[in-house]
C-alpha cells in the first residue's frame, strides 16, 4: 500500500498534535533524501546518469522560491509582512493555498496585537477577489478568522454571513465548524446558528469523515437551536407549530409530545416541586462501558428517571438564565450542555484522579522491588449530586482547556453560569443558602486560575472579561 505523505497543515502522523510542518516534516524530508541517495549509489552508471537527470527535474524551482519568500516574510517586521503579502498577491504561481495560509495566519495574530483587525480583513478580501481558487483552498481557516473579528468588533451581520459561507464546508472540516459554532453560540447569535446548522446538515449527514456519534450530536444541537429560536420569537410558545415540526423533521423525526414537554420546562410552566430524590442517578457500574474515544454523553439516549429529571431541570435552568439572568439562549445552552456533562460525567466516575504515566511507572517499579507504596491519591467525596466540587471541576475545565482542545468558549460559558445555577438550586430548595455560599468560596481560586489562562487568549477578549468579573457576579 502506498503511504500518503501528509500535507504541511495536517496533524503530524507521530501523534504529537502539532502540524506536520512544525514537527516531523524536516526529519522526513531528510530521510527521503537519504533514501534517494542510497538508491542512487546502488545502480549502474547509466542508471545513475538517468537518476541524476530525474533528480535535477525534481529540484523544483517553485519550492525553492516558496521557501525563500516565506523566509523573507517570517523575518520581516510588521509593515514588511504586509508589503511582502501584497507583492506575493501579484505572483499567483507563489501565492498558493499553503502560502496564503502561512502569511494570513501570521497576520491574523499580528493585527490583533496591533489593534488592526480591519486591516487583516482587507487582505483576506483582496485574496478572495484576486485569487479565488487560492482562497477556496483554505477558505475554512480564513472564514473562521473573519468570523472571530466580526464578533469581537460587534458586527453580527457580517459574522452571520461568513458563518453561512462556512456551512457547506462542515462535512469536510467538522472540527473547525464546531469551534466556530461554539464561538457564535457564546456571542449569543442564535439566528445565525439556526441558519448555518440547517445549511451545513446535508454535508454533515452524508460525510464519511465524521464519526456517527459526531453526526448525532450535530443533529441534537441543531434541533436545540431550532427550539430555542422558536421560544425566543414566540411570546407564549405553548406547543409546537406545524412550521417548527417541519424544521425539526428536517433533521430527524420527533414526537410532538416531547417538544411540548421541552417547551413547558424551558418556559418554566412545569408545576412539579423538585426534591433531591428526583435526581438519584443510576449506579455507575450498571452502565455499559463507555468508549474511551467518546467525549460526550448523548442527551437523547437518557432513559432512567434520575437522568431524565436532571436533563429537564437543566432545561428549566436554561429558561431561568434567559428570563431572569438575561443570558441569551445560545450562550446559556452552551454552558448548560457542559454543566449537564459535568454532573453525569462526575457521577459515572469519568472525572476521578488518574495517575500520570510517570507516576504509574514509578509505582510499578516500587511494587516489583517490594517497596512500600503510598496510597493512591483520590479526590474527596463530593457533597451533592447537583453542586460542583472544586477538584473535579478543575479536572473537567483542564480537559476543556488542554493543549489539544483549547475549548475556551465552552469552559467560560460553563464557569460563568455556576453562580446562577446555585441560585437556581436554592430557589427550588434543592440546596440551602449556606451551601451556595460555601461552594462559591471553594471555587473562587478556579476563577483566579482561569483569569491567568484567559489573559493570554488575545484572539477574543470577551471570555476573559467575563471570567474577570466572576467574583462580583457570584454574590
Amino acid at each position: 500500500m502506498v503511504q500518503k505523505i501528509p500535507g504541511r497543515n495536517d496533524p503530524c502522523p507521530c501523534g504529537s498534535g502539532i502540524k506536520y510542518k512544525k514537527c516531523c516534516l524536516v526529519k522526513d524530508e531528510e530521510a527521503r533524501q537519504s533514501a534517494r541517495a542510497e538508491r542512487t549509489a546502488a545502480i549502474t552508471e547509466s542508471e545513475s546518469a538517468e537518476e541524476d537527470e530525474t533528480q535535477s527535474r525534481e529540484a523544483n524551482p517553485h519550492i525553492e522560491a516558496f521557501n525563500a519568500r516565506l523566509g523573507d516574510f517570517e523575518a520581516a517586521d510588521y509593515e514588511g509582512k504586509f508589503d511582502i503579502f501584497n507583492r506575493t498577491l501579484d505572483e499567483p504561481e507563489l501565492m498558493d493555498g499553503d502560502m496564503a495560509f502561512e502569511m494570513l495566519n501570521d497576520l491574523f495574530h499580528y493585527t490583533i496585537n496591533y489593534g488592526e483587525r480591519n486591516r487583516f480583513d482587507a487582505r483576506v478580501e483582496s485574496l478572495r477577489k484576486r485569487l479565488p481558487e487560492t482562497y477556496d483552498a483554505e477558505a475554512h481557516h480564513f472564514l473562521k478568522w473573519r468570523i472571530t473579528n466580526a464578533l469581537v468588533e460587534s458586527r453580527p451581520e457580517d459574522a452571520g454571513a461568513f458563518f453561512l459561507e462556512l456551512a457547506p464546508l462542515a462535512g469536510k472540516d467538522i472540527d473547525i465548524f464546531n469551534r466556530v459554532e461554539e464561538m457564535v453560540a457564546y456571542h449569543g447569535q442564535l439566528p445565525a446558528l439556526v441558519a448555518s446548522m440547517s445549511r451545513a446538515w446535508p454535508s454533515v449527514k452524508s460525510s464519511n469523515d465524521i464519526v456517527p456519534w459526531g453526526i448525532d450530536e450535530f443533529c441534537t444541537r441543531a434541533m436545540s437551536y431550532e427550539l430555542l429560536n422558536f421560544a425566543d420569537q414566540m411570546p407564549e410558545p405553548t406547543a409546537a407549530t406545524a412550521a417548527l415540526l417541519e424544521r425539526l423533521n428536517f433533521y430527524s423525526e420527533i414526537d410532538p409530545k416531547l417538544i411540548a414537554a421541552y417547551l413547558d420546562h424551558l418556559c418554566c410552566r412545569n408545576e412539579r416541586q423538585w426534591t433531591a430524590n428526583d435526581f438519584v442517578l443510576s449506579p455507575p457500574h450498571s452502565r455499559r462501558e463507555e468508549d474511551e474515544e467518546e467525549e460526550e454523553i448523548n442527551e437523547e439516549t437518557i432513559q432512567p428517571s434520575g437522568e431524565r429529571n436532571l436533563y429537564l431541570l437543566t432545561i428549566e435552568f436554561l429558561g431561568h438564565l434567559r428570563c431572569v439572568e438575561g443570558v441569551p439562549y445560545a450562550k446559556g445552552e452552551l454552558g448548560r450542555r457542559e454543566l449537564h456533562q459535568f454532573i453525569l460525567g462526575r457521577h459515572y466516575g469519568r472525572l476521578e484522579y488518574r495517575e500520570s504515566m510517570l507516576e504509574a511507572a514509578e509505582r510499578d517499579i516500587k511494587r516489583k522491588q517490594s517497596r512500600r507504596l503510598k496510597p493512591k491519591r483520590k479526590y474527596r467525596k463530593y457533597e451533592h449530586t447537583l453542586v460542583p466540587d472544586p477538584e473535579r471541576l478543575e479536572h473537567f475545565l483542564a480537559d476543556l482547556l488542554d493543549m489539544m482542545n483549547q475549548l475556551y468558549y465552552r469552559a467560560s460559558a460553563f464557569f460563568e453560569i455556576i453562580p446562577p445555577w446555585l441560585r437556581f438550586l436554592e430557589m427550588h430548595r434543592l440546596i440551602e443558602a449556606e451551601s451556595r455560599i460555601r461552594t462559591l468560596d471553594r471555587l473562587a481560586h478556579l476563577a483566579d486560575d482561569l483569569n491567568r489562562i484567559f489573559e493570554k487568549y488575545a484572539v477574543d477578549p470577551n471570555p476573559g472579561q467575563a471570567i474577570h468579573g466572576w467574583r462580583d457576579r457570584s454574590e
